[in-house]
């Protein structure tokens, strides 16, 4: 398994981890993951992922659209400084919170 989810004892915060690449082989895991979970605030954690490709920062474009439609918080935390650097590079660090 790739991503591994956790929802929060009250219902509010969704969190991803991601295990291994993040890349368009997760794309069903990803939606299903999603489906009937709407929270107010969704962490996406790198801290096992490897790699990450063109077709997850889509994944992560579709996320940020659901939460601002929900006014919902998401965050990535745990990227090493490779996958920062990717996230960088395609101005993510614009539009997300990047945390340590």
């Amino acid at each position: 398994m790739t991503l591994e989810s956790k929802i929060s004892e009250d219902r509010t915060k969704l969190i991803i981890k991601v295990n291994g690449d993040f890349n368009s082989s997760v794309n069903n895991e990803f939606y299903t993951l999603l489906d009937g979970n709407y929270v107010d605030e969704y962490q996406i954690d790198l801290e096992n992922a490897e790699h990450i490709d063109s077709s997850a920062l889509g994944l992560l474009l579709v996320l940020r659209e659901r939460a601002n439609s929900s006014s919902s918080i998401i965050s990535i935390v745990n990227a090493n400084k490779r996958l920062k650097r990717i996230l960088s590079m395609a101005k993510f660090d614009h539009l997300f919170s990047i945390l340590e």
